[in-house]
């Protein structure tokens, strides 16, 4: 009999802590947003009230919302959650960037995982987790991944707020290169998702800089998406032309919203840190978007003189560049690969005040 008791209480705190093994603790609740459950609640019902009612006229398919800090970004993030109230959306797949940890891929918290909040606890869709992992062997589990990472975390308290019986598909992405994009973007597809599913994409975009530059960087990203054109997205974050900390969910998250009929993006809501702090010489932007299937879809060229026409204008290097500046650099880029080559030094330069100021250009050397 005492075997047999010891035998029993042996098994049940085996099981205990696979259980609580399985239940994924919130790890920076009390700083990006309240630990305390009342205050959250009460929090979200205010960011949501003043995000008004924002519309679309077709399904909604995807969302790409800003992670940080509530008190920044939660005023923009309301924007997209405010569309998912009396949706009947229960199933999210919450595509994310890597902070903290790299590794290279995708990795999965999931399945038989479920992540924990202030509000509650919010269970993984074991099924959609698995039938990614079979998708490709670049997908894998990873319970470090998440350990400390906060882009897929602040999506949840706003996610439980809004729907009701949610499942997620928890995603992050460590390496962001075109073939990872892609590869996320066709794994997206494969699950030929159902209309009680969407996807959001979790990213803040420019950091840093003066107000009006990052809102011309943003602007450029923003034209991208309304032109459903993830290539060319692409191509401005590999070029730093376009700053996304989630810019590779981002991308694949719209080519996968795309392969499901998304003929339309609207741009929700647009702001930056500085709306809440004051100081616009450095701002991190965040965008709330949402991407959709409408009966009547806009032609790809019809926003591109108001958004991407006027931001590339405004970014020209001929504005700011003189013939003489654009000579220096010219003699700056052939002189230190002369010299890296010759001795493996580069000289310092005297450069003009023009050539100190923020912007971007290339140089092209020809012989």
């Amino acid at each position: 009999m005492t075997r047999f008791l010891i035998l029993v209480m042996m098994l049940s705190t085996l099981w205990s802590t696979a259980f609580c093994a399985t239940v994924r603790q919130p790890v920076v609740a009390g700083q990006f947003y309240p630990a305390d459950s009342a205050q959250l609640r009460q929090s979200i019902a205010e960011y949501l009230a003043k995000a008004g009612s924002p519309t679309i006229d077709g399904q909604l398919l995807a969302l790409i919302v800003p992670h940080a800090g509530y008190v920044y970004s939660a005023p923009v993030a309301a924007y997209a959650y405010k569309l998912l109230q009396n949706s009947g959306v229960d199933k999210v797949l919450l595509c994310g960037p890597s902070h903290q940890v790299a590794y290279p891929g995708m990795a999965l918290y999931g399945p038989g995982i479920s992540w924990k909040t202030p509000l509650g606890v919010v269970k993984c869709d074991d099924s959609l987790c698995n039938r990614l992992l079979a998708f490709d062997k670049r997908i894998t589990v990873s319970e470090q991944s998440q350990a400390r990472e906060h882009s897929l975390e602040v999506q949840l308290p706003f996610l439980q707020s809004v729907l009701k019986d949610l499942r997620i598909v928890p995603v992050g992405m460590g390496t962001q290169n075109a073939s990872d994009v892609e590869l996320l973007a066709r794994a997206l597809e494969s699950l030929k998702l159902d209309d009680h599913a969407i996807m959001i994409a979790s990213s803040d975009w420019q950091h840093y800089h003066p107000a009006a530059q990052g809102y011309k960087m943003d602007s450029l990203g923003m034209a991208c998406l309304t032109q459903l054109d993830g290539d060319r997205l692409q191509q401005y974050l590999d070029d730093g032309i376009v700053e996304m900390c989630g810019g590779g969910p981002a991308v694949a998250v719209l080519k996968a919203a795309v392969a499901r009929g998304a003929n339309k993006v609207k741009i929700l809501k647009y702001g930056d840190s500085g709306d809440i702090t004051g100081d616009k010489s450095s701002v991190v932007g965040y965008v709330a978007v949402a991407i959709y299937k409408s009966p009547s879809p806009s032609g790809k060229s019809s926003d591109k003189k108001t958004m991407e026409g006027k931001a590339k204008e405004s970014m020209r290097p001929s504005e700011y560049l003189s013939d003489s500046d654009k000579k220096k650099l010219l003699e700056i880029a052939r002189q230190s690969i002369e010299s890296y080559l010759k001795d493996g030094t580069v000289p310092a330069f005297e450069v003009p005040e023009s050539l100190k100021k923020p912007g971007a250009a290339f140089v092209t050397l020809n012989e």
